[in-house]
């Protein structure tokens, strides 16, 4: 059988919830080439850090299997793309005779990701040319659910022109520096919000969160599809 990268995403949402009492927020995801598009399932759900356990590891794992990570093979008959290759895009990755079908999906979530982002690109990588990272840019968080994206200052990037796709292997330095600016500016923002959600009371229930609230009565009186700012209480 075939390793999804997606297996290690559910890994992560199974670990927060088994030891959420033990992980203090806030909690920050990073990732590089396939570690990123692992993040990407596992933020829309629940945002971990991995942990590291205190023993020593050695990898067993053949060079055989470790090559099924990084592609998987299309080289049956496209008759059997129904039973083969149903999560395929039929444009994008069922014609070619390589694809990783993770990857395709984790952009196509890329909308729908809460979280803020910060992008960082190795301006020589082959996965990141500026048309690239436009479109990473210009998606991510924008969708309905999203953080908001570029124009909500949700979404940041950073490029290290001579950087390729290994960059955080290459210059780990500097993507540490820029990375933990950003947290650092980020983490005043999330300071901000936390303090919105202690003191958040919703006009839809009343003072102890029992009983709806006379606007929540009144709305729900109302005809179907009418705007905010249209409500009228009765007093």
């Amino acid at each position: 059988m075939i390793a999804s990268w997606f297996d290690h995403s559910r890994d992560l949402l199974y670990m927060i919830n088994q030891f959420r009492d033990q992980i203090p927020r806030p909690i920050i995801g990073v990732g590089h080439s396939m570690g990123c598009a692992q993040l990407v399932p596992t933020a829309i759900y629940d945002p971990a850090d991995p942990k590291v356990g205190p023993e020593a590891v050695t990898l067993t794992t053949s060079k055989h299997q470790e090559s099924w990570t990084f592609a998987v093979l299309n080289l049956e008959s496209e008759n059997l793309d129904r039973f083969l290759t149903p999560d395929w895009h039929k444009e994008n990755e069922r014609p070619y005779l390589v694809s990783r079908p993770e990857c395709w999906s984790a952009m196509r979530n890329l909308p729908y990701l809460r979280p803020i982002v910060l992008w960082v690109f190795g301006g020589k990588s082959y996965l990141a040319a500026p048309k690239e990272q436009e479109v990473k840019m210009r998606t991510t968080g924008s969708g309905t659910g999203g953080n908001g994206g570029v124009n909500a200052g949700e979404v940041e990037k950073a490029v290290l022109p001579e950087g390729g796709h290994l960059i955080c292997f290459e210059q780990p330095s500097w993507c540490a520096s820029v990375t933990a600016d950003w947290m650092q500016r980020w983490f005043k923002k999330w300071l901000t919000d936390e303090k919105f959600w202690d003191e958040y009371q919703s006009q839809s229930s009343d003072e102890e969160q029992l009983r709806i609230s006379k606007e929540g009565l009144a709305a729900m009186q109302m005809a179907r599809l009418t705007r905010r700012g249209r409500l009228q209480v009765p007093t």
